[in-house]
């Protein structure tokens, strides 16, 4: 891991101290109390020694003193208490306590607002330090949308600090690296680089530039110019004294870790070394260190001394878990001991991926053992972290990032599985399938029954709606907008604006029911799966649930009924998932009309493999005929009930009708997960007033020109194209006769309608088009 914030943190912690309480005598004279200045002025200087030896316990002390010492002289409005807030948020930080430190920016944010005349670089600089904050929790998405909001307030502004803006202009340029936007990074970084050269003292500030201008090339993977990048600042940094001796030891660590990628282990032990020797003068503890003894134990793996490495992954541990017992390297600390989410997630990645080397190396299973249960601790932190994200985009960034953790986890389980035949690993397996399904659909539901039954007041309730109500509009309003082949560009910026504020302010409100209501609290991160046991009583008699689960080699198949629960596993190569995607693509571009006896029997032949392949080892432990199916990965696109249990004998006509479908045997529905399949069995029945809500819109001339009023260009795009369906409105007034309720036909089937009367109904048949966007399936 390169450490380029902790200097980030350097620069914005000195400006911040340096502006806290103003030196100028004038401002305290009128106090008359020589005694304060003094104490105050003793603390700063003290405050400012600590956190350039990384003692920010210590330094978070004093500041609450200075803090205190403020509140009691000045008031509340201040600006001297606007930046002491700033302040504390920061060296919260620095110690992990982000709650602390939004409350902070909160409280900052809150007297800026009010105040009658507000500067736009003061809040402009909280939202830098929100973006700060958001990207050492590792939510790189909201700390975008954090940054790009300062910009907007610093632009307003004529004069502002050179210092703050080139401070926003490298962590902007982090961000985007993080993102994986090199270009734009580079960019950003250039920005703050004109800015570095009018200045006069600028040597610690251009070291930062430097080492945060490595890491944009280093995560494109051109590490030789990283390291020339990082020479530089090292030149520099040595030309001072102990002002720059921290950011020397954090570029030894960066450089050293490239050395790692291009495998040249003895430079890169060199730099380790002076990393390490520099951090023990230093009495440096903490993150950094942490990061520094990940990457000495990367380092001892590659040369193969795996127990040289566990040695150092301990130590990391220990350092980001002081907690924890330390007496034996298969340790791992309690998920509550863990001080540092990010760096120890890191280490446990790395410490896991030892331990598996041993195994490979040894055969024993104590470090199979291991390697597992620090893999599910590696995942139940990525829970916590994603549980710490309010936004569907930032969660969704996190489980993407951190999908290969599960899929190694899975490896090691059915390793251990076949190693030893136990079937506590099939439950393990089955636990980790799904977790990693449907994560955010049930914090979603989670939530909406947290904000029912969680004894919130109806006032807050209606302004969540509300607040909702307009993130929603501002996002379809954003998308369809950039759908545009020349998107305003004042709408677009007025939109983002509005967003932010909608979504901060969401954000807020978020954080006080969850201080504030802990039924609430609880309901909403209730996050446990459900356990094998608990779903079986919960299925129908006569119906079966498969589950698939895929590693990066291996397909699970999981087989639950009322009384057995059974799992099979099955080698899959490139030739499975290209069967798989060659058939979708036939599928979703069918035409009978264009239809030739060879693709019949590539139908045939795809069809039947993938028959073969997912449910003939099933079907001896199928009982019934109900089947419920929960995909994994790509299964999720693939309609079930059109495989085919046999090839015909003869193929001499494309005789789709005489084929026989899994759907001739088998009534097929589908579910995310078995989670959420048990949560909907399990939980009590709530009776709508009506039973039938039932829809089929036309799709004529005269109705796709009703549609073109509408303000969004895709929609209206999209409607052209959608072909009248056959039988759509006798099917719904067929299945009126059957289940009593309402139906909206033609001109009457709009989405106005459906929004007004849904909610009353407890069947809901829609018989109309549906258009995906998969590359933005939220819209």
């Amino acid at each position: 891991m390169k450490n380029h914030n902790f200097i980030l943190i350097l620069i914005c912690l000195h400006a911040t101290c340096q502006s806290l309480w103003p030196q100028d005598p004038k401002v305290l004279g009128n106090l008359d109390n020589q005694a304060i200045e003094d104490s105050i002025n003793k603390l700063l200087d003290k405050a400012n020694n600590l956190r350039i030896i990384g003692d920010f316990k210590q330094a978070q002390l004093l500041i609450e003193k200075l803090h205190f010492m403020r509140k009691s002289i000045f008031p509340d409005t201040s600006q001297l208490i606007i930046k002491s807030y700033i302040n504390l948020a920061n060296v919260n930080s620095m110690i992990y306590e982000y709650d602390n430190a939004l409350q902070y920016l909160n409280e900052a944010e809150s007297i800026c607002k009010k105040s009658e005349n507000q500067r736009m670089e003061e809040i402009g600089i909280i939202y830098s330090y929100y973006g700060r904050i958001y990207k050492d929790m590792g939510n790189y998405i909201q700390a975008e949308q954090f940054l790009k909001m300062a910009d907007e307030y610093f632009s307003q502004e004529e004069t502002i600090n050179k210092r703050r803006l080139i401070f926003h202009y490298l962590l902007s340029a982090e961000i985007q690296s993080y993102l994986g936007n090199t270009e734009t990074s580079i960019q950003n970084y250039k920005k703050g680089y004109d800015l570095i050269k009018k200045l006069d003292d600028n040597n610690s500030i251009l070291v930062t530039y430097y080492t945060g201008l490595a890491l944009a090339y280093a995560k494109s993977s051109n590490y030789e110019k990283s390291i020339a990048l990082q020479k530089t600042a090292i030149e520099i940094a040595k030309s001072d004294s102990l002002e720059n001796a921290l950011q020397l030891a954090i570029l030894y660590n960066n450089i050293g870790l490239d050395y790692l990628e291009i495998h040249q282990l003895n430079e890169a032990e060199k730099a380790f070394s002076k990393a390490f020797r520099i951090f023990n003068q230093l009495g440096v503890n903490g993150s950094y260190l942490a990061e520094l003894y990940d990457n000495l134990g990367k380092l001892w793996s590659l040369k193969g001394d795996y127990m040289k490495a566990l040695q150092y992954y301990q130590k990391g541990l220990e350092t980001v878990a002081p907690d924890m017992p330390a007496d034996q390297f298969m340790m791992n600390p309690n998920i509550q001991q863990i001080e540092a989410e990010l760096p120890a997630l890191k280490i446990l990645k790395s410490k896991s991926n030892c331990l598996s080397a041993l195994y490979s190396k040894n055969k024993d299973i104590e470090y199979l053992d291991g390697a597992i249960k620090t893999s599910l601790l590696a995942i139940d932190l990525i829970e916590q972290l994603r549980n710490s994200y309010q936004s569907y985009e930032s969660k969704l960034q996190i489980t993407e990032q951190e999908y290969q953790i599960y899929n190694s986890t899975l490896n090691l389980l059915d390793i251990a599985y076949r190693k030893t035949g136990l079937s506590k690993y099939c439950d393990i397996i089955f636990t980790i399938s799904e977790k990693s399904k449907s994560s955010i659909l049930l914090s979603v539901l989670n939530e909406l029954d947290a904000k029912q039954f969680g004894g919130i007041p109806d006032s807050l309730l209606i302004k969540e709606r509300n607040l909702s109500k307009s993130i929603t509009f501002y996002k379809e309003n954003l998308y369809e907008e950039r759908q545009s082949s020349d998107p305003d560009r004042a709408k677009v910026d007025t939109w983002e604006k509005y967003l932010f504020n909608a979504q901060h302010e969401y954000d807020q409100l978020i954080d006080y029911l969850e201080l504030n209501y802990p039924k609430y609290y609880n309901l909403k991160y209730d996050y446990s799966v459900t356990d094998v046991r608990e779903l079986q009583k919960h299925l129908p008699f006569r119906t079966s649930l498969i589950e698939y689960s895929f590693s990066d080699s291996v397909l699970f198949t999981f087989i639950i009924t009322r009384n057995s629960f059974h799992m099979l596993e099955k080698i899959v190569d490139k030739d499975f998932f290209e069967k798989i995607n060659q058939y979708l693509y036939n599928f979703n571009h069918f035409d009978f009309s264009v239809q030739s006896l060879d693709d019949y029997t590539e139908f045939c032949q795809t069809s039947n493999f993938l028959y073969n392949t997912l449910l003939i080892p099933a079907t001896k432990y199928i009982s019934g005929n109900s089947l419920i199916v929960v995909p994994d990965g790509l299964l999720s696109f693939l309609p079930f009930e059109t495989l085919i249990k046999q090839i015909p004998e003869e193929t001499l006509t494309s005789q789709y009708r005489q084929l026989k479908y899994l759907i001739d045997d088998f009534s097929v529905s589908y579910s995310y997960s078995a989670t959420l399949l048990n949560q909907v069995s399990g939980r009590q029945k709530l009776k709508a007033s009506k039973r039938l809500l039932a829809f089929a819109p036309e799709y004529s001339e005269e109705e796709n020109k009703i549609i073109d009023e509408n303000q969004f260009i895709t929609r209206q795009n999209y409607r052209k194209n959608l072909f009248p369906i056959p039988g759509a409105i006798e099917e719904v007034e067929a299945i009126n006769k059957l289940i009593p309720g309402d139906i909206f036909i033609g001109p009457e089937a709009t989405e106005s309608n459906f929004k007004d009367t849904a909610a009353y109904y407890d069947i809901l048949h829609l018989a109309m088009h549906t258009v995906i966007d998969n590359n933005n399936p939220l819209y």
